[in-house]
């Protein structure tokens, strides 16, 4: 990619998107760039300059992505051409531990409360409560976010507060989250990966590991691979 990789790598529809920086003689970002790559054939689709950064968050769905600079603009791109529809000042949206969605991003307001902000008018989505900041964050097609923290605790959770919904409570830190379908798939510190229900947080299988799970993501719409420390 002819620098470092200073993002997380995101997969979307049939690309992997991530950004890759250079730095001059004495360590500082001299030029990024956002690459859309070919899953099938690891060709480049487009390639954009972005603002130098240290880091980039990257969220979006099947027609724009954002990308957030560290202490940096945000940069909202066609996921088709590459084009950049517009970069709006990030300070709005910066803050310890963020969580970036599909078209929202998820911020401490303080010690026990998240904010959701909209990433195209800045408006708040809305708050909930947490007794441990969340370590994942996936939201669902209803609105409302699925959350796992540091304590293994999962839960649903609705934008104007604790939802009527549920909550499920693993042996682990929650590593990872992938949403497919009507189910919740969760990764574990306890090495067990869970699935559950996302209507009732009801568990529909589980299965451990061999070791503490890495990664995780989706091969097809029926197969789950994973990666294991140590295997």
């Amino acid at each position: 990619l002819g620098g470092n990789i200073a993002s997380p790598i995101r997969p979307f529809n049939s690309s992997l998107i991530v950004v890759s920086r250079t730095t001059s003689s004495d360590g500082k970002p001299r030029a990024s760039y956002v690459r859309s790559i070919s899953k099938a054939t690891g060709i480049t689709n487009w390639v954009t300059s972005l603002p130098p950064a240290a880091f980039y968050n990257i969220g979006g769905d099947d027609k724009t992505i954002y990308i957030l600079a560290e202490n940096g603009p945000l940069t909202a791109i066609d996921l088709i051409s590459g084009a950049v529809r517009w970069t709006r000042d990030g300070a709005a949206f910066a803050g310890k531990d963020i969580h970036l969605g599909s078209n929202w991003i998820a911020r401490r307001a303080n010690e026990k409360t998240i904010e959701v902000i909209s990433l195209e008018d800045r408006n708040i989505l809305g708050r909930f409560e947490v007794e441990t900041y969340p370590k994942v964050i996936g939201s669902r097609t209803d609105g409302s976010l699925i959350v796992g923290d540091a304590l293994g605790n999962l839960e649903a959770v609705s934008l104007g507060g604790k939802s009527n919904g549920w909550s499920y409570k693993a042996g682990g830190a929650i590593s990872h989250l992938i949403l497919r379908g009507d189910n919740v798939v969760a990764a574990s510190a306890d090495n067990f990966v869970y699935s559950l229900s996302l209507s009732s947080g009801n568990v529909v299988w589980k299965r451990r590991m061999p070791g503490r799970i890495n990664s995780i993501g989706t091969l097809a719409e029926s197969k789950l691979a994973l990666a294991v420390v140590g295997e």
